[in-house]
């Protein structure tokens, strides 16, 4: 799975975050739309509560874990180059 915000072409489909474990989203989406679900036929609803998500500020409670994993392994790379 992969969400497609900034897309907006409602397709469900693309490369998204280039994680797994972000649902679909057929469009972006503002305000707090709670079970928001614009890819009835993937799994899982809009991730609303997403901090890569357009909702607005107050929705954000996390990443999802695969997404926690990128930033870790890309953290750990920069990290690493400047490390002494």
């Amino acid at each position: 799975m992969a969400h497609t915000f900034g897309e907006g072409d409602g397709s469900c489909t693309g490369d998204g975050d280039f994680v797994s474990d972000t649902a679909f989203e057929a469009t972006p989406a503002f305000g707090c739309e709670v079970g928001r679900d614009t890819c009835p036929n993937e799994p899982g609803v809009d991730p609303i509560t997403n901090f890569m998500d357009y909702s607005d500020d107050a929705c954000f409670t996390g990443f999802t874990n695969g997404q926690t994993a990128r930033i870790v392994s890309y953290w750990n790379a920069y990290r690493k180059a400047y490390a002494s």
